[in-house]
């Protein structure tokens, strides 16, 4: 990795709090220098090496129900 990536990577988590898989896929290609996917996030993903977070941008109210099923 070369300094300016580097730097690069930390200014830019530094102003944005989140990534879509999209952009984080964007920023590690020119953090590498080849290219990362979005299919390449989800395997990193479920091989433990990056976490994938759920931003919910509208709060919604939920309310518990009970299912009842007829036998």
């Amino acid at each position: 990795m070369n300094q300016t990536s580097g730097s690069t990577l930390s200014r830019l988590k530094g102003l944005k709090p989140f990534f879509s898989v999209n952009e984080a896929a964007s920023v590690l290609s020119g953090h590498f220098g080849e290219e990362v996917t979005p299919q390449n996030i989800y395997e990193f993903v479920l091989g433990g090496h990056l976490v994938l977070s759920v931003r919910i941008v509208d709060p919604l109210l939920a309310e518990k129900i009970e299912i009842i099923r007829e036998k």
